[in-house]
């Protein structure tokens, strides 16, 4: 494995960011895999295993070389202890799908057509990655989501409105993709009628719903 394959990206906006990225250029078909952190001084010799095994550090050109002959392309992501497979090939057809020689696939791949491709990062983030109106997005997965919405109920509850914005506008810090974006303005209605229930005058425009997304610098 050469110095300079980059698979690590420096922060959960870059991560998302570079999957999508792949998603959009063919690569959408995936494996999703958590590290054990009792484990966490072999992460990196597990990432050789995994850079091994499915070749991903193969150079653009032999990338190239390799599709020419129908065969399979792997790239591999991992932050934290999630770690990510992503394959691209006209003819998926799962552990069959046509690949390079040498390299076997024993772990299940899904398909983002099909299945959301989620993760669990730390306690509370837990993010989806989707296809939605042919194009690729990422929200909070339900988890998350459930566990923000109840939140924000709770404190739109006690009736104190500088409380409850600072509570709502911490989603800002999220990365403002559209299906995050979506989502926020669902629980603005929701901390809007919530906060209305009691008595408390607002207005929607009282909260501040930040949409763009600047792209950041994934690799070090």
């Amino acid at each position: 494995m050469g110095n300079k394959y980059l698979y690590k990206p420096t922060s959960l906006a870059g991560f998302l960011q570079q999957i999508v990225w792949l998603v959009t250029r063919g690569y959408k078909y995936f494996h999703v895999t958590y590290y054990p952190e009792s484990k966490k001084d072999k992460w990196i010799e597990i990432d050789k295993k995994l850079i091994g095994k499915y070749q991903t550090d193969m150079t653009r050109s032999q990338r190239y070389r390799n599709k020419q002959k129908k065969n399979g392309n792997f790239m591999f992501l991992r932050y934290e202890n999630v770690a990510v497979l992503l394959l691209a090939t006209d003819d998926f057809k799962k552990e069959r799908t046509k690949v390079k020689e040498r390299i076997v696939i024993d772990d299940e791949f899904f398909d983002i057509e099909e299945k959301n491709l989620k993760f669990d990062c730390g306690k509370i983030s837990s993010f989806k990655i989707h296809k939605t109106n042919n194009t690729v997005t990422v929200s909070m997965a339900n988890k998350m989501f459930k566990e923000v919405k109840a939140n924000l109920i709770e404190v739109a509850a006690t009736k104190n409105l500088s409380n409850t914005r600072y509570e709502f506008e911490k989603l800002n810090g999220l990365p403002s993709w559209h299906g995050i974006n979506k989502q926020k303005f669902q629980l603005l209605d929701l901390v809007v009628d919530e906060l209305k229930h009691h008595n408390v005058k607002v207005k929607k425009t009282t909260f501040f719903v930040k949409l763009s997304r600047k792209k950041v610098k994934v690799f070090e």
